[in-house]
């Protein structure tokens, strides 16, 4: 004789006290941008960047006389700013069959309301995503994609790209007699190499220059370094995805809103300008309960956009 059990489901403990949610990436190109770039408040809609250039013309001063050279040119950039906004509803009724109903406040009449724990750790989670979101749009968004999450105002890549100016680096003569279609751990180190090459010399040497670079392409560049034997750099260092060029004080930086893009870029940051109309407009969130439908409500609104002030001084690796 014995326990019977076999009617029995097995057992399953819920952590109710725990929710676990995914892994997610840092906004580490929109906290970069907002530390060393431009960052220009106020704009509801659109903002020019304003841009004066001038040249210089030696003449032969053996005799006396003025004759006038060159020319002091004034030019503007626009920096176009998409309005967003990101609305959900949740019923908290839907909590109270599953173990989740821990969440709910005590009574009857309140139960319809999330705890504050609940509410905390919702809108944390949606604070990381729409960074997450916004990194990524930050870089590759484009006002023709059919991605919603890209579409509602142009990243770097659009705004800088060749044809509006900036430099192709992927050219036959800097990858070695033909330019490069794909990346591999036999040409990453050349491209990489061939964008700070690249560079215009009034940008060489500047201390806000960086080499940008998804992660993923970035694990292919530590991954030769490897297969070279190349050990010259520091792990702890490319375990941030940052580290120093060999033989260049340039930095290479990886980011997770490059990543799938393939594309490399050389620039300055103060070369780079993002647009809002109140800064970190992205991380404020309004959340209410409306009595009229018993929906606890979450609101995120704001406006962001991206530009460049010179595409000529950036430099890009464009597969061919």
């Amino acid at each position: 004789m014995g326990f019977v059990v076999s009617s029995l489901s097995n057992y399953t403990k819920d952590n109710a006290e725990k929710l676990i949610v995914d892994s997610m990436f840092s906004a580490k190109f929109l906290a970069a941008g907002y530390a060393k770039g431009n960052v220009q408040t106020g704009i509801k809609t659109a903002e020019r960047i304003h841009l004066f250039d001038t040249d210089v013309y030696f003449q032969d001063d053996s005799g006396c006389g003025f004759t006038s050279t060159g020319n002091t040119t004034f030019t503007a950039r626009t920096i176009t700013v998409g309005a967003i906004k990101h609305n959900e509803s949740i019923c908290p009724k839907d909590l109270k069959p599953k173990y989740t109903q821990v969440l709910l406040r005590n009574g009857s009449l309140s139960e319809s309301e999330a705890s504050d724990k609940l509410a905390q750790e919702w809108t944390d989670l949606k604070a990381k995503k729409v960074a997450e979101v916004l990194e990524v749009a930050a870089v590759q968004g484009d006002t023709d994609s059919g991605n919603p999450n890209l579409n509602k105002f142009d990243g770097l890549l659009k705004v800088a790209s060749i044809s509006a100016g900036a430099i192709q680096a992927n050219t036959a003569a800097l990858m070695g007699g033909s330019a490069a279609t794909s990346f591999t751990t036999s040409n990453i180190r050349t491209a990489v190499d061939a964008v700070w090459r690249s560079l215009p010399e009034g940008v060489k040497g500047k201390d806000d220059v960086e080499i940008m670079i998804g992660t993923d392409l970035f694990d292919l560049y530590t991954a030769s370094l490897v297969a070279a034997n190349l050990f010259h750099y520091m792990p702890t260092e490319a375990q941030k995805y940052e580290l120093i060029i060999p033989g260049t004080g340039y930095k290479l930086v990886g980011y997770p809103g490059f990543s799938g893009s393939n594309k490399i870029v050389g620039a300055r940051w103060e070369n780079i300008y993002f647009g809002t109309d109140l800064a970190n407009e992205e991380e404020e969130f309004e959340l209410w309960y409306s009595q009229d439908d018993q929906n606890v409500k979450l609101k995120i609104a704001f406006k962001f956009g991206v530009q460049v002030a010179k595409p000529s001084e950036v430099v890009r690796f464009d597969l061919a």
